[in-house]
């Protein structure tokens, strides 16, 4: 009922509010053209919404052969700590409530605040038909976009995934011969528990994202883990792979013969000392 409520109250227009309660969530407009991004590592569109104290950007950056799509969103904001938590996303039409997970990391001149937010990729099938989006974490509330020209924008996103696999030696053809691919089980917070920090790299303060890629079994375990974007630390790259292969479940890749089979998968992950 709480979903249903909730998806109501997005897609229906906003009624004046009554004295006393707080203000509906602004919802913003674009203020640039979608924008993809090309680099050895990582596809990532993006776009700016609002404008002044208000403006946000919002990045798409799927993990091609990934079971989990990040949302980046950064904030004009110089003060804060980094945290993480649940976190919701919601597309309309659709209006259905996606659960995710977020980290937010502590101000960076220059940048601002960046909340990368964790989410299955199966909760955005509707992405290239959304009207908006909706994205609810910590303290920020709800921020709420109207991407315009989405379709085409997702399009020119999956043409630079195939390039990116390409370029690491995995076939795109051949991946998209599965009748289904890895489906992670749980979360990605699962997969990387919090007290998986390496304790040199946290005593070094040393932070940064990592792209591993490896083999998911028939059996749903990970093996053969390999480091595709260094985070710079010797110590978190190696975390890791070593915790992803130990904590990793998936129900595995089905092949065109309809029977369970190995594929090679990719996740990003952000570590982040709070």
């Amino acid at each position: 009922m709480k979903a249903a409520l909730f998806a109501l109250a997005l897609a229906a227009p906003l009624a004046p509010l009554a004295a006393g309660q707080a203000s509906a969530p602004q919802v913003l407009t674009p203020s640039s053209k979608w924008t993809v991004e090309y680099a050895d590592s990582l596809c990532l569109l993006s776009r700016d919404f609002g404008s002044g104290d208000s403006q946000v950007k919002i990045g798409i950056r799927p993990t091609k052969l990934g079971s989990f799509t990040q949302l980046v969103v950064v904030r004009p904001e110089n003060v804060g700590k980094a945290g993480r938590g649940d976190a919701q996303v919601v597309l309309m039409p659709a209006g259905i409530p996606a659960k995710a997970t977020y980290t937010t990391s502590a101000p960076v001149k220059g940048i601002g605040r960046v909340t990368v937010i964790g989410i299955k990729s199966a909760e955005l099938a509707n992405l290239d038909s959304s009207t908006e989006i909706a994205i609810t974490f910590g303290k920020a509330g709800t921020i709420r976009v109207i991407p315009n020209g989405i379709a085409k924008a997702m399009a020119a996103l999956r043409t630079c995934e195939d390039d990116l696999l390409t370029s690491w030696g995995v076939d795109p053809k051949k991946q998209a011969s599965l009748l289904k691919r890895p489906d992670a089980i749980g979360s990605t917070g699962d997969f990387w528990p919090t007290d998986s920090y390496p304790s040199e790299a946290r005593q070094a303060e040393e932070q940064g994202a990592v792209l591993v890629g490896y083999t998911v079994l028939t059996n749903g375990r990970v093996a053969n883990c390999r480091v595709l974007a260094s985070s710079k630390s010797a110590s978190l790259d190696k975390a890791t792979c070593t915790t992803v292969m130990k904590f990793g479940r998936y129900r595995p890749a089905i092949g065109p013969d309809g029977k369970p089979t190995e594929a090679f998968e990719t996740n990003r992950v952000t570590w982040l000392i709070e």
